[in-house]
């Protein structure tokens, strides 16, 4: 068990015996032998996509400011046109190891800071936290670590807050809050909140503080439910122990012995009977 300050974000993300939420997410949509063959052999290197690459860069400039930005990204300069020219490959040529913006991207990324600091109680929540911190412990038997941008850790209620980036933020705010369960904020935070405990800080809350990328860059604040951090913790009880057993013994099954049996979705049941139905 522990909480890091200031561990550099390559060793956070790099082999070192520790299972984030997104790897675990990648076992369990993906497989044993996906796991192994990304995580273990290396020979499924994670794509950095665009969404991905615009997300970290935003956190960045939230909270290490643009000149971090220019220093650890490659911002493209507009007048290179698209990919395909002569001069825009010499340039992606130039900057091969880096992170790589456009112009029009880090506006987006400045626009959407202007409008995140509009939201008085996003930024009351997050002002008196420590920044990207690592928390490490076991949970259910597997090595499992965190790392929310916000942290406010007190004996009289600690909380974590991500800072999320959104195409919509009515993915949010829609009926039943489809992007949470979409990405398993769910589950992030309940890694957060158990190791949290584990480390002292039990009962943390757990937040989101979302912008939108597009339209008016809308803001908004939400907080996890006991109700949804339950549903993380059982999803957690069910899949890190497979997890752990797999790494402890080194045993990566490419699926299943038996034959399958297939079942029919509701989906399909539910056509069949509109299809009854009508006369």
């Amino acid at each position: 068990m522990s909480i890091e300050l200031d561990l550099p974000i390559d060793l956070y993300h790099g082999n070192n015996g520790f299972v984030g939420s997104s790897r675990l997410r990648d076992f369990v949509e993906h497989g044993e032998a996906f796991f192994h063959a990304r995580y273990i052999l290396g020979t499924l290197p994670k794509p950095e996509t665009k969404a991905l690459v615009f997300g970290r860069a935003f956190e960045d400039l939230v909270q290490r400011g643009e000149e971090y930005l220019y220093a650890q990204y490659a911002i493209k300069p507009a007048h290179l046109g698209t990919a395909a020219t002569k001069a825009s490959k010499e340039w992606a040529a130039a900057n091969v190891h880096k992170p790589k913006l456009t112009e029009d991207e880090l506006e987006t990324a400045r626009e959407m800071l202007v409008t995140m600091q509009t939201c008085a109680t996003g930024m009351t929540l997050i002002q008196d936290c420590q920044q990207q911190v690592t928390l490490r412990g076991h949970v259910h038997g597997l090595a499992m670590q965190s790392r929310p941008d916000y942290l406010h850790l007190s004996e009289y209620g600690s909380y974590s807050v991500d800072l999320k980036t959104t195409e919509n933020l009515n993915d949010f705010l829609g009926r039943g809050h489809p992007a949470v369960w979409k990405y398993g904020y769910h589950i992030q935070a309940a890694i957060a909140r158990q190791l949290l405990a584990d480390n002292g800080y039990p009962g943390a809350a757990c937040y989101l503080f979302v912008v939108e990328k597009s339209g008016a860059h809308r803001r908004a604040c939400f907080q996890i439910p006991p109700e949804y951090l339950a549903w993380g913790d059982e999803h957690l009880k069910q899949h890190a122990p497979r997890l752990a057993h797999c790494i402890l013994h080194d045993q990566w099954p490419l699926g299943p012995e038996e034959i399958v049996q297939l079942t029919v979705p509701r989906w399909v049941e539910a056509q069949a009977s509109l299809e009854e139905a009508v006369p």
